[in-house]
C-alpha cells in the first residue's frame, strides 16, 4: 500500500490554487472543475477540494496533521517564498525547521532533510555520550530508529 494523493480541503479552491502555485511554486496538473484543482510538487500530487477544514490549530504542535516540505537549500528557498508573499510563523524546535500555514490553517514545515538528520544525530550523540558515563549501552535496549541513528553517529565518528 502507498499514498496516491493528498486531498486538502479549502473554503475557496481558487484562492488556494493561487497560494499553492504563486507562493509555494506548485504546478497545476489538472482542473476538473472550479472546486477540484490538482497541483503537484516534485511528483507528489494534491487535490485542492472545496470543503471545510475544522482543524483550527493555533500551533504546529497542536495540529491534527502537518505537511513537511524538503529543500536542499533552506535559506534560499525561505527567501524565495518570502519574496512570493509567504509569512513564516516561527520554528519547530530548530532554526532549521521553519513553519507556516496555508490560507485554511493547514500547517507546514520547511526543512533540509540533511540538516534534519544531522540534528537528530547530534541529539542522539549527546544522549549516548551521557548514557555511556552511567552504564554500558546494549543494542538490544535501542528501538530500530535509535539504532539507526546510533549507527549514523558511529559512521560520522569514523569518517
Amino acid at each position: 500500500m502507498k499514498f496516491g494523493h493528498i486531498e486538502i480541503f479549502t473554503k475557496d479552491v481558487q484562492k488556494a490554487k493561487e497560494f499553492y502555485t504563486k507562493i509555494l511554486g506548485f504546478k497545476i496538473v489538472a482542473e476538473q472543475s472550479e472546486n477540484l484543482v490538482w497541483v503537484a510538487t516534485e511528483g507528489q500530487e494534491f487535490l485542492l477540494r472545496k470543503g471545510k477544514n475544522t482543524s483550527d490549530s493555533e500551533t504546529y504542535q497542536t495540529a491534527k496533521t502537518g505537511f513537511v516540505l524538503y529543500t536542499e537549500n533552506l535559506t534560499k528557498t525561505a527567501e524565495s517564498l518570502k519574496t512570493n508573499g509567504l509569512n513564516f510563523q516561527g520554528i519547530d524546535g530548530s532554526e532549521k525547521c521553519l513553519i507556516f500555514t496555508d490560507l485554511d490553517g493547514n500547517w507546514f514545515q520547511l526543512v533540509n532533510p540533511n540538516d534534519h538528520q544531522k540534528i537528530a544525530v547530534r541529539t542522539l550523540k549527546a544522549v549516548v555520550t551521557l548514557n555511556l558515563f552511567k552504564f554500558p549501552l546494549k543494542s538490544s535496549q535501542l528501538t530500530s530508529k535509535e539504532f539507526y541513528l546510533f549507527s549514523e553517529f558511529l559512521r560520522e565518528l569514523l569518517l
